[in-house]
């Protein structure tokens, strides 16, 4: 070969090799900017999706305002009781607060403004032409005529008309929202993976052409080109003449370099992803755990813990023995759920353990919680503890701003635990010990406001009297009956997906005899 006819084919196949080096360069940017594309499009519609879920729960509770409100009026108007002007304030309260988080997000749904205009314009109407005529006529002791009420009625219908239509025009965005989501899911998905079948194409393709230009001159690039395509750390660098395959040589070191950052970074995603899931199963298993108990015979105890999002919670509960004579109960609901929430419940949990354990009294426990929620931001929650003496059944206990327990007797009969004090959180607050008592018989329960708060098909709460009638109309012989009964409640009353946690947990005191007390009390004498 002369030397004119070498120059050419070094330029011949540099020139070859920069072009197919920018075509390789443009098809993986071109493909990771699809993927890009199509991924934020992905992004995009899942945030509308999760808005207009945010406006259904907000929606939700504009109806049920609505329905108070009107509830209350009709009340009033019928008894003359002004008691029945309480749920009509309130709804109306609840209204504007729903009527200014539906106008936060309006702009996902198109004609949402103009609905929500349309709401406004009936309600008002249902305001003023029919229930302030009304309330002022029965504040003044006039009797209200037939027609007002009819008129009313007539406005009421249009509000109801136009809650109808909200709702409908919500329900068909968030069905296309959920179609649209599934669908960009799949571009999205289809998109990345089809980039990185693009990038493996283009790799094979330079590898070959490579190969088939530079023959027997880059026999040593090429070979270490095949051991880094199977995942080896690559030959050592081969003596090179040519300043060309130097360069390219220097590339592909810079390749296998690239190579192994992505591959080391796919291990830790992965070793990070494998370490989320084993502390999330870690956290959810403290949330429900407690001491193996060893109590007197006759006692019994019995849990559930159903998280509203995936498997943390933001409740907890703990039952653990003081000594041999006395076992306490803690139930601690965090605000919020979630990760975060789980967290804040466990370190809640672990003050309460130490502190009860340490002699203090409920409510001593918690005036420590709260001074630990001040120095630390610990968030808002809710919490009942209760120390139970196992040989008399006389119960010690606490309640921050959580529903009420309840004990129910062998005979029906129910002992409410009410509020000792707010719930606990960065503020300055006390909390009273007050005292009960558990016969031969009776059950303790305690439960979170997510069975209570829990809404069936027409957006009607359990509430705190279904579930204490449904305590005090049932048998309940043991802890797992009391607890399993509550859980069959919900069932059969929810409707919908879950949204908050719910947490119960029982302890029953069984009926013993006469020589087994004393047996007892033999035992548990020092």
């Amino acid at each position: 070969m002369t030397p004119a006819t070498a120059k050419d084919a070094t330029f011949s196949i540099r020139t070859r090799l920069t072009v197919l080096a920018a075509t390789f360069l443009a098809v993986v940017l071109i493909a990771a900017a699809l993927a890009m594309v199509q991924v934020r499009r992905w992004e995009q519609t899942s945030s509308d999706r999760r808005a207009a879920r945010m406006i259904a729960n907000d929606l939700s509770d504009l109806r049920l305002a609505m329905s108070d409100q009107e509830t209350g009026v009709r009340g009033y108007l019928l008894s003359d009781d002004t008691s029945f002007l309480d749920p009509y304030k309130e709804g109306r309260a609840n209204a504007t607060r729903a009527m200014s988080a539906l106008r936060a997000n309006q702009h996902v749904i198109r004609a949402f403004p103009m609905l929500l205009d349309q709401f406004e314009r009936a309600d008002q109407g249902w305001l003023v032409e029919a229930i302030e005529p009304a309330l002022a006529l029965q504040a003044s002791g006039q009797p209200v005529p037939d027609a007002l009420l009819d008129t009313g009625k007539r406005e009421f219908d249009t509000v109801r008309s136009r809650l109808d239509t909200l709702t409908a025009t919500l329900d068909a965005k968030v069905t296309m929202l959920d179609e649209a989501n599934n669908h960009q899911q799949r571009v999205a998905v289809a998109a990345v993976f089809g980039g990185f079948l693009a990038a493996l194409a283009g790799a094979l393709v330079v590898l070959l052409l490579v190969r088939r230009w530079m023959s027997r001159p880059l026999a040593d690039i090429a070979q270490a080109a095949r051991s880094i395509g199977a995942g080896a750390d690559g030959p050592p660098r081969p003596a090179l003449q040519s300043a060309e395959l130097v360069d390219v040589w220097s590339a592909i070191e810079l390749l296998q370099q690239h190579l192994t950052q992505e591959r080391d970074r796919a291990v830790r995603a992965y070793e990070t992803l494998e370490q989320s899931a084993v502390l999330a199963l870690h956290v959810r298993s403290e949330l429900v755990a407690y001491e193996h108990l060893e109590v007197s015979d006759g006692w019994a105890v019995a849990s559930r813990l159903r998280s509203a999002e995936g498997l943390v919670a933001g409740d907890c509960y703990d039952i653990g023995l003081i000594n041999s004579n006395q076992l306490y109960v803690v139930v601690i609901d965090v605000t919020g759920h979630g990760p975060l929430a789980a967290l804040n419940a466990l370190k809640a949990k672990a003050l309460l353990r130490s502190a009860v354990k340490a002699g203090h009294t409920p409510g001593g426990s918690l005036d420590l919680l709260q001074r630990q929620a001040t120095d630390t931001g610990l968030d808002y929650l809710t919490a009942f503890i209760a120390v139970v003496n196992l040989r008399d059944g006389i119960c010690h206990y606490a309640n921050a701003g959580h529903p009420p327990a309840h004990i129910i007797g062998p005979n029906g009969s129910i002992t409410h635990m009410l509020g000792t004090g707010p719930l606990v959180g960065p503020i300055d607050a006390h909390w009273e010990t007050s005292l009960a008592e558990m016969d031969e018989g009776a059950t303790l329960v305690v439960y979170t406001d997510g069975l209570t708060e829990a809404t069936g098909n027409d957006r009607e709460r359990i509430g705190e009297e279904r579930v204490i009638a449904h305590l005090t109309s049932t048998e309940i012989p043991d802890a797992d009956s009391a607890v399993d009964g509550l859980i069959h409640l919900f069932e059969a009353f929810h409707s919908g997906r879950q949204v908050d946690d719910i947490t119960i947990v029982a302890l029953s005191r069984g009926v013993t005899t006469h020589a087994e007390q004393s047996n007892d009390e033999l035992a548990s004498t020092p």
